[in-house]
């Protein structure tokens, strides 16, 4: 599943375990409503977000193609996903893999 932006950016997910009933990917063009934990998010404005239907321990495979995003320039190599749980109001770093060659951030092992 892909969700992309009109910027160019786009989150992939994919690679589910567990047993969802149904997968949202959804964007919002606004900074989050907290953002506990998010150090060095800079003029970011927009976010992209899972929801999970069915069962909330289900993981899944997630890839950040940042083409087009006007925030990253500069700061390409200081890039990070964050995650954050539906009622947690925390963010914390996926620990995703920058790919400088495609331009994404890669989390290769599932994310809860």
């Amino acid at each position: 599943m892909t969700l992309a932006h009109t910027d160019g950016d786009s989150l992939t997910i994919n690679s589910f375990t567990g047993s969802t009933t149904g997968v949202y990917i959804y964007k919002v063009d606004a900074v989050p409503n907290t953002l506990v934990g998010t150090q060095g998010i800079g003029t970011n404005d927009k976010y992209f977000g899972v929801y999970k239907i069915g069962d909330n321990s289900a993981t899944y495979t997630a890839v950040y193609d940042y083409t087009g995003n006007p925030d990253v320039g500069a700061n390409e190599l200081d890039l990070v996903l964050f995650k954050r749980n539906d009622n947690a109001s925390i963010w914390s770093d996926a620990t995703a893999i920058l790919d400088v060659g495609p331009v994404q951030l890669d989390k290769t092992q599932n994310i809860s």
